[in-house]
This record gives C-alpha cells, structure tokens and sequence, in this order.
C-alpha cells in the first residue's frame, strides 16, 4: 500500500495529539483501503464494500479527483477513526470534499466503536484532522449524516456547521411486519393491507429477493430503464446509465449479494417486474439507493410502496434494526414510519485564497434553507423536523 502523504501536505509527516496519530493515507487503489478500515463501523454508505466499489470506480482513470482516507490511530495500535475525502480543483480553488459523486446520499466518519470514548472533543477533533488534511484552499463537506446505531458524527457538532437543503427519512428501531404495521396510521395500514392483497391475487404475483447475479442485474437493468424514462420524460438529464455508474452498482452486486449486503428485491407479476428496490445492509443498519415502478398497469395498487414494505420487511428478517429510506422528503417515506434525519453540511477555508468563496458559499447555503428567503423567492420551506 503507498501510505506516502500528499504532495503539499502540511508538516510532511503524522500529527499527534495526546495519543492519537493523525495521518493521512494517499489512496491510488480500492484495495488500499481495507487495511485501514478493519474493525471500524459507518453506516451502510461507508462500509468496506460501498467505498471499495465507490474508489474502485471514481479514483483514477483520468478522473481530476484525487482520494484520500485521513486516520486517527491509537498510539501504535489500531486506527480508530477514520474520514474518506477527495481533493480536486473548482474554478481554481482546491476544494477537499466527501465521496459521493450521485450515487451516495450521505456520509460520516467511521469509528472503532469500543473506543469511541478515547476520541477528543469535535473541536479538538477537528484540529487535528485540519492539520492531516491533505493542501488545500477550501473543506466543502456536503450532506453530513448525524450517525448511527450507537455513533454521533462528531463533525455535525461543529459550530460551523449548517442546516442542509436535503434530508433522509429513517426508521428505529425496524419492527417485524406485524408490529409495524400496527404503528401505521389506521387508513394507511388498511390501504396497504388491501393492495397487498390484492396484487397477490393475480396469478403469478409475488416479490423476488435476488440470489443470484444474474437476476439481481436483470432487475437493475430494469430499474435503469425505468427510472431513465420518467426522467428524461420531464426534460432533465438521467446520469446513473452511465459507465461508471453502471460499474458502481455491477461491484455492489458481485462484492454484496452473497453476503446479504446488496438487497435487491423485484415485485413480479409472471416474467415482468413491476416495482424494484436496491438497497445496501451493514450490520444493523440498511439504507435504500434506488427504488423504481411501473406505473401504468398496476398503478392502483400502488407497486412502489409494496415493493418498498416487502424491503423492510426482508432487512427486518435480516436483523436490521434502523432503516434509512434515504435522501428526499417524500409522503410515502413518512407514512412508513420514516423521520427525518437531517443532513449537515461544513463549509470552511483553509487559507486565505478559500476564504472568500468559502463566505459566498455559506450564504448560499443559508439562503436556500431560511424559511423567509425561501417564501419571498416563491418556494415552500424545507421540512427538518
């Protein structure tokens, strides 16, 4: 593995506070990062299979975005902490940011979790993770999740960080089918009863959990047909059909369908699939990447919230105990049981030359959530609770 810092890093050399290492890890290839992240917990978006498939696919191959995993390590022990960051140049600013790049909805830093007591405060924290980060004008950390099962991010803590535009919905703890579907609404659980039923009454309904590749990639071709449809239906540009984002999903299914981390589940009628969901599991946690319908035939029955209740009802089989509908405010999110998990983001300079945009940047970031701004521009505010 080349653990050589990044050119331009500060002090050339690991940081120390107390007994905690500071170090910054150059990351060229997907396997690099394993050896760095044994034994620590994130959610489903940071576990080793999601980032080894997101660095395989996005680091490199011409791509003006370099990758980095910044570790704090207990004296000469075991990491305990760590933060995947990419660097790359906007508009002549070097900007460090998080990986997600369309097809991750949130992130947060991993952590060992039996010595999650040995890390400093988030300030003290962040000072020693400033001073590893690799050279830089600008930090531009969008969509921060808050945690996990047991875990608070500690940079959501940070007084400089603010309210994002986007939200998750979430689900905790996840009950087995019957207790929650006693939770519902009264109308919503007899709606959802009713169609349930009555899809499986047509001949040859049912739901399929994918267990083989190949089936798992024939429901992904057929959400990518789909959902590319309804998009470009409205006029806008559809982006997951391309190579590296095909890629992406292509490695999260050979690297995750036989372990039980890549849930991917088809509403079947027969051969033609009428709804579908791509979901990620990490231990005790699952969170949804894509979810799609066929809205014409069986519309009435109301395909996607089926599909989306026969997910939850295989993570609760498969032990998960929070469930994250992902990013989006939706309706039907809520009525499932969702709440909202508010994304953060930090926007700091890291030098004279990213002061000033890093201001532009904050502005704007509080302009498109404050309720006020929101209304005298013509648009709702945004729901955080």
């Amino acid at each position: 593995m080349d653990l050589d810092p990044p050119q331009g890093h500060r002090g050339g050399s690991p940081l120390e506070q107390g007994v905690l290492t500071a170090e910054c890890h150059r990351i060229f290839h997907d396997t690099d990062l394993r050896p760095l992240l044994a034994g620590l917990d994130g959610n489903p978006f940071q576990s080793p299979l999601v980032l080894s498939s997101w660095f395989a696919t996005f680091s490199g191959r011409g791509d003006a975005r370099e990758c980095f995993i910044v570790t704090l390590r207990e004296g000469q022990g075991d990491v305990i902490f760590a933060l995947p960051v990419t660097r790359r140049k906007v508009s002549g600013i070097t900007r460090i940011e998080l990986p997600h790049s369309g097809v991750i909805d949130f992130t947060m830093p991993l952590v060992r979790m039996s010595r999650v007591g040995a890390l400093p405060a988030p300030e003290a924290l962040w000072a020693l993770l400033r001073e590893s980060l690799p050279a830089a004008d600008l930090v531009v950390f969008r969509r921060m999740g808050k945690g996990g099962e047991g875990f608070d991010n500690p940079l959501f803590a940070l007084p400089q960080v603010q309210a994002g535009r986007f939200v998750s919905l979430r689900t905790s703890p996840l009950l087995p089918r019957e207790e929650r579907h006693a939770s519902l609404s009264k109308s919503f659980r007899k709606k959802l009863r009713h169609n349930h039923r009555k899809f499986l009454d047509i001949p040859g309904a049912g739901f399929l959990v994918a267990n083989t590749p190949e089936q798992a990639v024939r429901i992904l071709a057929w959400m990518d047909s789909k959902q590319s449809e309804r998009i470009r239906s409205k006029g806008l540009e559809y982006g997951l059909d391309c190579p590296r984002v095909q890629d992406f999903y292509r490695r999260l299914i050979e690297g995750g369908l036989d372990n039980g981390q890549a849930m991917i589940i088809g509403m079947v009628v027969g051969d033609d699939i009428i709804s579908a969901t791509f979901s990620i599991v990490s231990k005790a946690e699952a969170v949804f990447l894509r979810v799609a319908s066929d809205l014409d035939k069986y519309a009435a029955l109301g395909p996607g919230l089926l599909a989306v209740d026969a997910t939850m009802d295989e993570a609760s089989k498969r032990g998960v105990l929070l469930f994250d509908f992902g990013m989006g405010d939706y309706r039907y999110k809520r009525e499932l049981g969702g709440r909202i998990n508010p994304l953060h983001d930090l926007i700091m300079p890291l030098n004279l030359k990213g002061f000033c945009v890093a201001q532009w940047l904050r502005l704007r970031q509080w302009a498109s959530v404050n309720p006020h701004v929101r209304r005298m521009s013509g648009r709702e505010p945004l729901s955080q609770t």
